[in-house]
């Protein structure tokens, strides 16, 4: 199995594969955990800071512990606004918003991004560019604006898992409100 940084994509060589069908696995390359890990500022927030991406670290349920700045301009939210708040609800996901709440209805059963955060926490097993789509609640919104796709990645952190987004569909440049509605 050929084995890439998930940050730098540097080559790392290959690996024994305990899947059969996996050609690529992921994880973290010398010079990255040098870069990331030896900066005098060791918060959290400086750290997903550094990683270029908007990134959000969450708990097994997906409840937001820290989010870099990118991914708090991407989702149109305030650093404050964030931690304890569960993932359907930062994205304003429209199950989210049913009685159940985030993580509670059938849907979120489906749902991609719970899910690999959720087998990452369990397992330790990375996700890259997952494709997941959602629908947001904005009952102001043009219809075609309500379904959002996104590509995710997880790699767990701890007992924590970074939850990365890697790309927004192209007919939604970002998930804050859209300011003409």
């Amino acid at each position: 199995m050929q084995a890439l940084c998930a940050w730098c994509n540097k080559d790392l060589g290959t690996r024994p594969s305990t899947e059969p069908t996996a050609d690529i696995t992921h994880g973290i390359c010398p010079e990255c955990v040098d870069y990331f890990f030896s900066q005098k500022d060791h918060s959290m927030h400086a750290f997903l800071n550094r990683l270029n991406a908007p990134v959000v670290l969450v708990d097994s349920d997906v409840q937001v512990i820290e989010a870099s700045d990118s991914a708090i301009e991407l989702f149109g939210k305030t650093s404050s606004a964030l931690p304890g708040v569960r993932g359907g609800d930062v994205l304003e996901c429209a199950n989210a918003k049913l009685p159940q709440g985030c993580g509670h209805t059938i849907h979120c059963m489906a749902c991609t991004i719970r899910n690999c955060v959720r087998e990452t926490a369990e397992t330790g097993r990375p996700f890259t560019k997952v494709p997941a789509w959602m629908r947001r609640h904005d009952a102001k919104a043009h219809p075609a604006s309500w379904r959002v796709r996104l590509e995710i990645s997880t790699e767990r952190l701890g007992s924590a898992v970074l939850l990365r987004v890697d790309d927004v569909g192209a007919a939604q440049a970002s998930l804050s409100p859209d300011p003409r509605a």
